[in-house]
């Protein structure tokens, strides 16, 4: 799930544990909209049941990246040695010139905390630090809310630091140089620094999502750590997209004041508790650390000494929540939803992993765990894959968590050579009270072969001969780029200059998209509400195409067919395979009250459990915001990362 807030709720009564980074000057944010999708935002909650300190209640959660990236921006260059350098931004402050987009070692510090005393005088009076911090090599900015009063003399406080000779901040580096005015209650102090990871976020590239921690950083480059021992050049290149990260650690995302708790505090007898992986996954009878809080700062239950507020908690990684108390708590997932890819670290022969369903909405495990990435050779020189096998004792292990009850799956093996997943595109059921019919369904491609720049509020038309579509059909557009236009249609350059036809300004279109089509000839369909945005030239490199689906390769059995949404239900079918490809799909069941166009499932299947007597499954749903158990008992696996495709 990513960037999701964790909100933890009783009764009517709501309390958030963890905000959106509220960026300082530490970091100049510089977007590029063109290249970027908005996100979308959503929430979800989970229910925590009461529990007992004999007797827990148990629930696994994902909270995957924070909600807001502090940069985002191009790569210049990578170094021989894996480092990133990005190329100085423009100075909003003087257009003229230009800055370096970090300030130096600020990506990389335990962040230090204060928080503020107010006086009689709505001001602030006092400072208390909460936590020096560390690793900082120079002074960090502070940023100070807003007063919470409306009065016309209200001020905003203002405040610095000095560090010492640790790269720590004390209570006598910290000033109050403006008290401020109007403060009704204690302001939000956010002092520069903290953990950060940045992320390869290239839509279109199988390896968009890579993510890794930043070890230090100067003005204007990264050095990042690879436990992995990978190659930075497999992932990161001169001119790709990133974005940064604050890193969540158990204080900030469950808080870090026994006031911002739901989960209850305690001792070591009485607390709620969260585990988190030892470091090392190895398989051992006690291969988790259980964290609890006593009232005053986050312990590790093995040495409730120090303290471990600051524990970092990996975008891919889970947690467990122990509700040891009475009375059931619910955890609300607030945020931005992720919408392109991300990886999950695979553990070595004789590990374990606790990760995570890294997006806001059900998904499939074999969406997680795709058939790209299953083999059922031990012998196969890609030792990062996971092992299917028929016997689950031979097998790699997938374990949920639901209902208290850890739940063992694995693959038999099962279209484990899928090297392409067939896909298929539909519309509203044409069969009696809604019902999908084969007519329904379509997993072809065709070029563009023209398209049509049409004025505001007229569909754009697209020329494919002989493309065998019908009304309704979701169609999705790729390639098509274009001399950009105007309202009055006329070419342009990137100032929006009217130029001659064909001088125009080449730009990708946002016709590269997902539309539903009408008024279907032979030769030619429309895309429904969308006019055009470019003058189309013609296709000579035949990059700009069309498509509903691909029939897939490497299939060695039929796949079931299952339909999602549409206001349906009940649908289901078989793709029939042949030499690898799905040749047909006949339709066993249309269900009923499909109005608008249902997402169409071809499942690999090969999933079993234990539970379900050893019968193939056809797919197991990992709920929104859940984690899964990885155990490796691939004899020769290693240790690696998987990427996972967006659902």
């Amino acid at each position: 799930m990513s960037g999701f807030h964790l909100i933890f709720t009783k009764s009517a009564s709501l309390k958030v544990l963890c905000f959106l980074v509220h960026v300082v000057s530490s970091i100049v944010v510089m977007a590029s909209t063109s290249a970027f999708n908005t996100p979308i935002v959503g929430s979800l909650i989970i229910e925590l049941p009461s529990g007992s300190p004999d007797s827990p209640s148990y629930v696994v959660v994902s909270p995957g990246l924070s909600s807001e990236y502090v940069f985002r921006g191009q790569v210049d260059r990578v170094e021989s040695d894996g480092n990133l350098t990005f190329e100085k931004i423009p100075d909003y402050d003087d257009l003229s010139g230009f800055v370096s987009p970090f300030r130096s070692g600020m990506l990389s510090t335990e962040r230090a905390r204060v928080r503020a005393v107010l006086d009689d005088n709505l001001s602030i009076g006092s400072l208390v630090l909460e936590n020096s911090g560390s690793g900082y090599t120079s002074s960090p900015l502070i940023d100070v809310s807003i007063p919470s009063s409306d009065q016309s003399n209200s001020m905003i406080a203002e405040l610095s630091a000095e560090i010492n000779a640790s790269g720590q901040l004390s209570d006598l580096l910290l000033h109050i140089t403006n008290p401020g005015k109007g403060y009704e209650y204690e302001p939000e102090i956010t002092i520069e620094g903290g953990r950060h990871y940045i992320r390869l976020v290239e839509s279109e590239d199988n390896v968009s999502g890579a993510f890794f921690l930043i070890q230090s950083n100067s003005a204007d480059s990264l050095k990042l750590e690879n436990p992995l021992d990978e190659n930075i050049t497999d992932y990161f290149s001169g001119g790709c997209f990133a974005e940064i990260y604050q890193a969540w650690t158990i204080g900030s995302l469950f808080g870090y004041e026994s006031s911002d708790l739901f989960l209850a505090y305690g001792d070591q007898s009485t607390a709620d508790y969260l585990y988190l992986f030892r470091p090392d996954h190895a398989l051992a009878e006690n291969d988790f650390v259980a964290y609890f809080h006593d009232g005053d700062s986050w312990k590790a239950k093995d040495d409730p000494t120090v303290d471990a507020s600051e524990s970092l908690i990996a975008p891919d990684e889970a947690i467990i929540i122990a509700r040891r108390n009475a009375g059931e708590v619910s955890a609300e997932f607030s945020g931005s939803v992720r919408e392109n890819g991300t990886f999950i670290e695979i553990p070595m022969v004789g590990e374990r992993y606790l990760a995570n369903n890294p997006y806001g909405v059900d998904v499939l495990l074999s969406e997680l765990i795709t058939p790209s990435m299953i083999t059922t050779d031990v012998n196969d020189s890609n030792k990062v894959k996971w092992l299917a096998h028929p016997q689950q004792e031979v097998a790699d292990n997938v374990m949920i968590l639901s209902e208290g009850v850890w739940t063992t799956y694995w693959h038999d093996g099962t279209n484990a050579g899928i090297v392409e997943k067939a896909s298929a595109s539909s519309r509203a059921g044409s069969g009696i009270a809604g019902s999908i019919s084969s007519q329904d369904l379509s997993f072809s491609n065709g070029i563009v072969e023209h398209l049509t720049n049409p004025s505001n509020g007229k569909n754009v038309m697209i020329t494919s001969a002989d493309h065998g579509l019908r009304n309704g059909f979701k169609v999705t557009l790729s390639g098509v780029r274009g001399y950009q236009t105007n309202d009055e249609k006329n070419q342009v350059d990137e100032n929006d200059n009217v130029v001659e036809d064909g001088a125009g300004y080449v730009f990708d279109s946002s016709l590269n998209d997902e539309f539903i089509i009408s008024n279907v000839t032979n030769d030619t369909f429309e895309l429904s509400g969308k006019s055009g945005d470019c003058d189309y030239p013609t296709n000579d490199d035949g990059l700009a195409v069309w498509s509903t689906g691909s029939r897939g390769a490497g299939y060695d059995s039929d796949a079931l067919v299952t339909f999602v949404g549409g206001g349906g239900s009940g649908a289901s079918g078989v793709a029939k395979i042949n030499n690898g490809s799905v040749s047909s799909i006949f339709i066993t069941n249309g269900g009923v009250g499909y109005q608008e166009p249902p997402s169409v499932v071809i499942h690999a299947g090969g999933w079993k459990s234990v539970v379900s007597g050893n019968v193939p499954l056809n797919d197991v749903v990992v709920p929104a915001g859940a984690g899964i158990m990885l155990k490796r008992l691939h004899p020769n696996g290693v240790k690696g990362r998987i990427a996972i495709p967006k659902p």
